[in-house]
């Protein structure tokens, strides 16, 4: 499972639009076996969702997001978990006990 979070600072942010980074994680046997952080200060709305895609993302949580890029995003099979608050890596850590 990869999941996704766009971040302010360490904190979910409170939308994806808006984000100036994103963490993406991998879920295996109920653990993050990888995490990497990358800069989405260049990409626009539709690359951010082809960004999701290209990674394989199966799970956005996030503060919040327009409908327009929830129904994209659900169009493309990327379930999207809103609105989250908090510490992005505390998020994390439920997420992958339900992995």
């Amino acid at each position: 499972m990869k999941v996704a979070i766009p971040l302010f600072n360490n904190r979910v942010s409170p939308r994806f639009e808006y984000a100036p980074a994103l963490l993406l994680a991998t879920i295996k046997a109920d653990k993050v076996i990888e995490k990497k952080e990358l800069s989405l200060t260049n990409y626009d709305l539709f690359q951010r969702v082809a960004l999701l895609k290209e990674f394989g993302v199966d799970t956005l949580i996030c503060g919040g997001i327009n409908n327009f890029i929830n129904r994209l995003l659900d169009w493309r099979k990327v379930q999207v978990i809103s609105p989250i608050s908090g510490d992005a890596e505390e998020v994390l850590l439920p997420v992958s006990l339900c992995g």
